[in-house]
């Protein structure tokens, strides 16, 4: 089963990404694009395996708005808009 990330668009603004059971046969999957403001990704590596010691480059960015994850273990969600 393929990974399901279904993008919700209000007035032609992206408001919200549902990600439906993550699966990723890859070792590091992202679901977002590299310049949105929060990313989302899944990794998918064996027993032991340890990711690079790495840094993030600095990058000056604009915030406009608050992020939010809201993570649903069962049940549903409704949101209003």
């Amino acid at each position: 089963m393929k990974t399901k990330v279904e993008k919700i668009n209000v007035n032609h603004i992206e408001v919200a990404i549902i990600v439906r059971a993550i699966n990723t046969r890859k070792r590091i999957e992202f679901f977002t694009n590299p310049e949105d403001q929060f990313q989302i990704g899944a990794f998918n590596m064996n027993k032991g395996e340890k990711i690079q010691p790495h840094i993030h480059l600095n990058q000056e960015r604009k915030l406009k708005d608050t992020v939010e994850l809201i993570y649903v273990l069962n049940g549903e969600l409704i949101v209003n808009f």
